[in-house]
């Protein structure tokens, strides 16, 4: 066992007979004493930043453009070339799936922020543009020439007709022995979908001429009368719907060109 003489000098300090200073010991045994650490509350740790998939963004925005530009020339080999309809059904359900991962156990969180993400878009671009079409009568079809209305707005909201047309797709059982139908023939068929009184004359009394067309009235007493009328569909095979121009009750002429004749005899 070593022993350590000191003595006290005068600086305060304690040096040994050796010239060892005992401050150096004491310094270096209190480093190698365990200290005690006051407890630091810990941080939460941060969500970790989501990286986006740069594939995933270039093949939408292309996408994109190829569907606005589909609809804006109607190249018929577009779609070919890439189908871009499969594509962004695929893309919406990739982040759709990506989503739920995100959020495991609690789908209905992801259907929200989706529906807050779309919808109100759509609503303020409906909001914007209904009214601006009902208040400028824009035609929903370019052969009809019929004004948005409120009849046709609801076939947008409830499609049980085409309300570009205004045709509904029907499927007809024919009989298994009919003879001369072959698969790919057109053929025209008829409803009964309700039952309205109409005013129906026969076609052989219905004068056309040019741009005219008309009828020549017969009355109780005096001359006949050619009178322009406004006509309808065919009702049967020998009549046709007047839709204005004559009351019922009136009587015309069977034989306009005789009719017209004896006018023009009178006449001169």
């Amino acid at each position: 066992m070593t022993s350590l003489s000191v003595e006290r000098t005068a600086d305060t300090g304690f040096v040994d007979t050796e010239g060892i200073d005992v401050r150096e010991i004491r310094a270096a045994l209190t480093a190698k004493a365990p200290q005690q650490v006051a407890p630091q509350q810990e941080q939460p740790a941060s969500a970790p930043v989501r990286q986006r998939d740069r594939y995933i963004d270039t093949l939408r925005a292309v996408a994109l453009v190829r569907v606005m530009t589909y609809h804006s020339f109607g190249w018929a080999w577009l779609p070919l070339l890439f189908p871009s309809m499969g594509i962004m059904f695929a893309l919406a359900g990739s982040l759709v799936a990506a989503s739920l991962d995100r959020s495991p156990g609690n789908p209905w969180r992801v259907l929200r922020k989706r529906t807050v993400r779309l919808l109100p878009p759509v609503w303020l671009f409906g909001l914007v543009v209904v009214p601006v079409m009902l208040v400028a009568g824009w035609t929903h079809t370019v052969a009809a020439g019929s004004p948005l209305n409120v009849r046709t707005l609801l076939l947008w909201v409830l499609p049980i007709s085409d309300p570009h047309t205004l045709t509904t797709k029907a499927r007809l059982d024919l009989p298994p022995d009919l003879k001369g139908v072959f698969p790919g023939m057109f053929a025209r068929a008829h409803f009964v979908v309700g039952r309205a009184t109409k005013l129906v004359i026969p076609n052989e009394a219905v004068v056309r001429r040019s741009e005219v067309t008309a009828v020549y009235v017969l009355p109780q007493q005096g001359q006949a009368q050619l009178r322009q009328v406004r006509l309808g569909v065919a009702a049967g095979k020998d009549g046709v719907e007047v839709l204005a121009g004559l009351r019922p009750g009136e009587r015309v002429s069977l034989e306009p060109v005789k009719t017209g004749m004896v006018v023009k005899q009178a006449v001169q």
